[in-house]
């Protein structure tokens, strides 16, 4: 039941407008190991990424049910959920 609840968590967030595209300002604002595993092969951004800094987006990856981001400077490809878009 929790991982429903994540995954209509993860849905809402990303339809209710974080409409992300190159060149926004991001915050990263932490992430969980569902929210890391989430679509397959992104990277954990807990080990790259410090809570509450700000990124630029390099690329975005929008899929059905989620959207990657890669960050300018920042090797890897993430979770959009781990972010909001200033």
């Amino acid at each position: 039941m929790l991982k429903l609840k994540h995954m209509i968590h993860l849905w809402e967030v990303n339809s209710k407008g974080m409409d992300f595209r190159i060149g926004d300002r991001v915050i990263y604002i932490g992430c969980t190991d569902e929210q890391v595993s989430w679509g397959a092969s992104n990277d954990d951004p807990r080990n790259l990424l410090i809570e509450g800094n700000i990124y630029r987006i390099e690329k975005v990856e929008s899929h059905t049910w989620h959207t990657k981001l890669h960050l300018s400077g920042v090797c890897g490809k993430f979770n959009s959920v781990s972010f909001k878009k200033l």
